[in-house]
Order: structure tokens, then sequence, then C-alpha cells
């Protein structure tokens, strides 16, 4: 003890000098704990159990305090029925505080008058002790429930998981739990075990890894220097270098340059990866089953869920007219854009191939090789600006390809027209699908159509010419004198929010259009065009317009569309279509199989089991009254197919620089059974086929036990410059196929 109170004989006591005996012996207590056991706070006890499955009780336990030991001696029942969730889950932490409390009070006499000896008693409590208090502390709910905040005053003793139900799961807060001298002494005496059997083992490391080092300097492995020369064939494959430039070389197989498409018995098709190519194919265009639903609209050839009109954007205070032909006469040069591609395909034998990420290598054009219809090949003028615009998803039987753009000059219509031209900007504020506007014109000419365009701004505010995104011709009969409207219909044109776009107003006729004063009506400008240059224009006037929108009738519409078919059986789905899905809003292409729908979004590796010869085909619309997704089944291509059981693939000619008479072929194969697959690969040099002399089977992912890598050593007869790599492979079901991700042949 550090202190202590001396008494003598004859000597005057007094109250403190007995408080100080308890005193002295608490702080050495406090300095103890808190110099030896823990500084901090810390529980001993306090085991929470579940009574019920609302009812929690806490034993009998001690708080350690900054040294002081605060107790509890009694069970601590608690309820959680008013913390439980109301649809997902919640973490309620039990939590513990100290606090000082006196107690047992008592009455006692205390002398009030020394002289005549008078006391008087007084009610006054005759313990001081310290209490641990008990209390729930709740957490938020959320469907990832995580423990709320725990002041600095507090400590964590249990946390609770509330399910809808009840109390699931309690975890005790092991890390705040008191250590115990036994533990930590079984703990330390258990270290020095693993100690004495591990410390002469290691004492000699050091020796070891310098005798090991001269050892690894004096000879490199053989197979050490191939495996680099692997990985330099796979850089060479990035670069885009032939690989004649050395005695290796690597294919990913997302494109034909290395593959002999001419080959009489090539029989495989080269989709990021060798893979089995087709034994029956049916193609056509997405169509309506019934396209007298009244559920949904083919509007221009994009299918949207049924609308009405309404106008969303309004400025109809009358100002003034101008007049149109006051401008320059000029011709026009416009450039339509079309709604960008989605192309989805959906099937057992789309096998996730890690070899789609080298699409981001810079050789390859992902738009070319991912978006072909048929003939159709798209010619991109600016791939700087595809960057980060076109999206790859890769899931086990499903590939998606998208392009966050809603409308691409990948496809694209010139228009030229000639005649005056105003322009009205205006700020759009809301995701929608614009449907026309309304003008005014207040004089009309004898003739002279009207041409209008819907276009984009360029970054100063000027219409873009060559982002138009639709266009109209009215002819002059159709033209209304205001205050008559006249309604100028275009086909449905989605337009993104926080955008800005323009309306062109071209016309040969001396027409006049009504304009409002200028104000904040439409955040946009009124503007004309002299020499093919945009300028201000007036800024005190804004055009008197009505732009109308679709307002779509249901929130979720489901639309039947034609159904697929192929004789003999479905294994693979491919769809390829214009597709406009904000972030709001979702398209659902799903088939029927067995009287189930299944979406072609989700994996489901038994969907098309049995290989089922007719499938019902739909489309599931979900958004808003206000914003809803379309697709363009006018060119769309909707593709089923069914994979051989065998592929043969053929390589160009591999030309060395040297000849050789030993080369070894490195395979990396996807969805590999060997229960169900055959691989065949060969050199064909000249007519003569040569088999491989070794085959080597290796896992190439720990995570992924059908992934491996086959390693082929060729130890040719006489030394050749050239060969030809055949690989060929088989199936036992057209279900159940592989692919060859990636190949690398190295020649010693």
């Amino acid at each position: 003890m550090r202190q202590q109170v001396i008494f003598r004989n004859r000597q005057e006591t007094q109250a403190g000098d007995f408080n100080n005996l308890q005193d002295y012996v608490k702080e050495t207590f406090d300095d103890l704990v808190r110099d030896a056991i823990v500084s901090g706070r810390a529980f001993a006890g306090f085991t929470v159990s579940e009574k019920s499955a609302t009812e929690l009780s806490v034993a009998p336990g001690r708080l350690v305090s900054d040294g002081a030991i605060h107790l509890r001696q009694d069970e601590v029942p608690l309820s959680v029925f008013d913390y439980l969730p109301v649809a997902a889950k919640r973490i309620v932490t039990v939590i513990a505080w100290g606090s000082t409390n006196q107690t047992d009070v008592q009455p006692r006499d205390f002398l009030v008058n020394i002289e005549t000896g008078v006391t008087e008693p007084q009610a006054v409590a005759m313990q001081r002790s310290l209490y641990a208090n008990i209390n729930l502390l709740p957490g938020i709910e959320s469907a990832d429930p995580q423990p709320a905040p725990i002041e600095a005053s507090y400590l964590a003793i249990a946390h609770v998981r509330l399910g809808v139900t009840g109390i699931e799961e309690i975890n005790m807060v092991e890390a705040n739990r008191l250590p115990q001298v036994a533990a930590v002494a079984g703990r330390v005496s258990g270290l020095e075990s693993w100690r004495g059997q591990v410390e002469p083992r290691i004492a000699t490391i050091a020796s070891d890894i310098s005798a090991l080092a001269a050892k690894m300097r004096l000879a490199a492995a053989g197979n050490f220097l191939l495996d680099v020369a692997g990985d330099v064939a796979r850089l060479k494959e990035v670069n885009g270098l032939p690989d004649d430039y050395a005695q290796y070389g690597a294919d990913h197989f997302l494109d034909t340059d290395e593959t002999d498409t001419t080959n009489p018995e090539y029989l495989a098709k080269t989709e990021e990866g060798i893979r089995f190519a087709p034994e029956a194919m049916g193609d056509g265009q997405l169509s309506v089953f019934n396209p007298l639903d009244q559920k949904s609209k083919v509007d221009n050839g994009v299918l949207l869920p049924a609308f009405d009109l309404v106008p969303r954007l309004q400025v109809l205070e009358y100002g003034g007219e101008v007049s149109i032909a006051q401008y320059q006469y000029q011709t026009f040069e416009m450039v339509e854009r079309m709604m960008s591609r989605q192309r989805i395909r959906y099937g057992a034998e789309f096998k996730i191939c890690t070899n789609h990420n080298w699409w981001k290598s810079g050789k390859y054009d992902s738009v070319t090789n991912t978006f072909k219809v048929g003939t159709e090949v798209f010619t991109v003028l600016n791939p700087q600006d595809r960057n980060g615009k076109h999206n790859t998803m890769r899931l086990q039987q499903i590939f998606v390809d998208t392009f966050e753009e809603p409308y691409w000059d990948a496809l694209t219509v010139n228009h030229t027209v000639n005649g005056s031209q105003c322009w009205q900007s205006f700020l759009n504020s809301q995701d929608g699908w614009c449907k026309g506007v309304g003008l005014f014109f207040p004089k009309l000419a004898g003739s002279g159509n009207v041409h209008v365009a819907l276009c984009e701004l360029t970054q100063s505010g000027t219409p873009d010419r060559e982002k138009a995104i639709a266009t109209v011709t009215i002819d002059r009969g159709s033209l209304k004198l205001f205050p008559a409207e006249t309604f100028i219909e275009i086909p449905a044109t989605f337009l993104q929010a926080g955008k800005r776009y323009a309306w062109l107003i071209t016309t040969g006729g001396n027409h006049f259009v009504a304009v409002a004063t200028g104000g904040a009506y439409v955040q946009g400008t009124f503007g004309y065009t002299t020499d093919g240059a945009y300028y201000d224009g007036d800024l005190t006037k804004d055009l008197m317009m009505k732009v109308y929108f679709a307002q779509f009738r249901q929130s979720r519409v489901v639309v039947e569309l034609n159904p697929l078919s192929l004789s003999g059986g479905i294994a693979a789905i491919d769809v390829i279509a214009g597709l406009v899905a904000p972030k709001s809003t979702a398209i659902t292409f799903e088939v029927q199989v067995a009287g189930v729908w299944r979406p072609l979004s989700e994996v489901d590796t038994t969907a098309l089991v049995g290989l089922p010869p007719l499938l019902p085909f739909r489309v599931a619309f979900v958004g808003t009254t206000d914003i809803m997704g379309g697709v363009q089944i006018s060119g769309s291509r909707v593709r089923v197919s069914r994979p051989r059981t065998i592929f043969k693939h053929f390589s160009t000619l591999r030309t060395l620089a040297a000849p050789t008479s030993e080369v070894r072929l490195d395979l990396l194969l996807q969805g590999w059974d060997p229960a169900k697959h055959t691989l065949t690969p060969t050199l064909k040099i000249g007519s003569t086929i040569e088999a491989p002399d070794v085959t080597e089977t290796m896992p190439a992912d720990p995570s992924d036990p059908t992934m491996v890598m086959k390693r082929l050593t060729f130890n040719l007869a006489a030394p050749t410059s050239s060969y030809v790599i055949v690989i060929g492979g088989t199936t036992t079901t057209a279900l159940d196929v592989f692919l060859v991700n990636e190949r690398v042949d190295i020649a010693f």
C-alpha cells in the first residue's frame, strides 16, 4: 500500500482518518489494476444469453474502468422488442458504464452542542459503491446492419443481431474482455513449447538462404527461360508485333488475324477464344407477336410501352414574330445519329473467357468486333471518343455489350436541306421520350416546306449539325396559322436529363415564327445562321413552342414477341438491337422453358437443357410513368443456334527466323471436363502431321478446376522453318462445350 494512516495512543481521531484508510487501499488497487492488468476499460463476467425471442439476460460481472472496479451482482433482464426491425436487420449493442452510488441510508446521531452534549439524528448513506450500469444501444436498420457508434465513456459487451421475428445471433465482444492471468500463462507456455521446436531449425536459415542463392546464380532452369519466352510472346500480342519477329508467338483469338479461315477443313468459331461452330442457326428480326396489343406501341421502329402525349415544356406568352427568310439562304449538311446498340448473348456455349479483357489493349476494335450484324460493319471515325462508352459484361452463360451513349455515330444518315435557318436551344430537366414540338406561325408564305431537326449542342452552346437525333419535313399544306398550333411529330427520341438540345427550323419559304419575350422559360437561346456559322441572335426572345413527351400508362409492361424456333433444338440466343435503358429503368428479355419464364440476364445453366426447339419470347419493361426504356426492333437481329460437337482450327503459317527441331505449345482451356471433352493438337509441316511427344495437363486457376493448361512438346524428325498449328476438339453434348482461351508456341 502506497500510503498509511498513523494512529497514536491518546490521539484525537477524526472521520477523515477512517476515510483515508479505505481511500488509500482503493488508490493502491486502482494503480495496480491500471499499471499491471489493463489501463483502459474491460469487463469480466456479464455473459449475455437469450431468454426468449425478444428478451436477453446479462449475468453478474465486473467493469474495469481506468483501474476502478465497478460491480454488478444481480442478473440484468433486457427487452429488445422495441428495437425489432420492420423489414431488414438491426444490431443492438449491450453496453456498460460505471457510476458511483451512495447506499445503505441509516439514521445516525450528530452532536449539535458540544457544551450540553445534545445530539440530533440525521438519515445518511453509510456506503459508497462503484456500480456497473447495463443497457442497450440500437443501430440503424439495414440489409447490411452495422453496430451503432459508441461514445468513449461506454464499453461494448456484446452485439445482438435482430431480425423481424426476434433475436438471431449474440456475439460477445471478446476484445473488451479482461484477460485472465491463467489464460495468458497457458498461451505463453504454448509459445515457449513452439519456440523450443522451431528455434533450432531456423537458427541457420541465413546460411541456408546464402547457399541457395549461390546455387541459383550458377544456373538458370530451362523451363524458366521458356516461361519468359511465353510472357514475351504475350507482350508481342499486346503491341501487335508479328509472330515472326522471334521464335515464339501468341494468339488470344479475339480476331482472325492469325487464323486460316480459308482452309477447307476449318470448322470453328473464333470469338474470344476458339469455340465450337454452329451446327444449325436461325436468324430473324425482333417483332411483336400481337401488333394490336394495347399495352405497347411501335413508334418508327422503336418498341415502347403504351403512352399518351403531354406537353412538358411550354413557352406560350406571345411577344412578337420573326421572319425566317430574313436570314441568309444556305445549304445545310446534317448528320442524323442512330440509337446505340446492345448485344446480349445467352446460352451454355458462352462460357466466360478471361481473354475478353484484351479488348482494352488497344490493338483490337471492340466496336467492329462485337457489333457486327450479318454483313453490316461499322466504320468508327472517332475511336478516341469511344473510350469509356463501351461497356462489356461477361458472366458464365451471359455476354452483354452496351454503349453508354443513347445515340452514336457508328450508324448515321446524312441529310441536305436548303433555306434559311433559325434555332432555339433548351435545357431538358428530366429523362424522357420526346415526341414532337408545337410551333406557331403568325404569317405563312404560299409555298415552302419546313424542315425541323432536333440535335445536340456543341460545348459552346450552339447546335451541332453532326449530332442530329431526329429530323422531319412538314409540307406547306400542314402548316397552321397562329393562334392555331402546328404540331410537328417526330419519331420517339430519348432525351437525357441535364442535357441541352436545340430545335433547328429550316425553310425556303417566307414564313414567320411567333416568339416570346426572352426570359428564363427554357434556359436556352434563340438564334439564327449566317454563312454557315451560328450566332447568338436576339437574346431578348425565345421561340414560342410546346415540347411534347410520352407519358406512359403503366410502370411495368410485358410485351410478347414472336417465338424463337430452331429445328433440332436451341442451345444459344444472340440478340442485337438498338436499346435505351436509363438508370431508373430496366429492359429484360425472357424465354419460357417448361412453363417458366427465365430472364436472359440471370445465370441458369439448366435453362436450355433438352435443347427446346420452340421458345416463347417476350420483353419486360420496368420504369415509371415518366420514363421507360425502348427497344429498336427495326434493324434488330435475334439469332438462335446450336453448336457442333467437334471443332478444328488452323493457324496461319508460322514462319521462323531459323530452323527448329523442337516446339513447345501451351494451350489455355476453359470449361474443360476430361470426362466429356477431348483435345487433339498437331503441327502440320507441309503434308506431314506431327503429333505431340509429351503432353502435360496443369491447373491454371486454383479457384476454377475447369481452367487448365495443356503443355505439348513436339520433337520433330527434321528441322523446319515453318509450320501450321492445328487444334481439334470434341464434346459429348452441345450443352457442355469448352474453349481455347490462349495459344503460345515457342520454337527452340
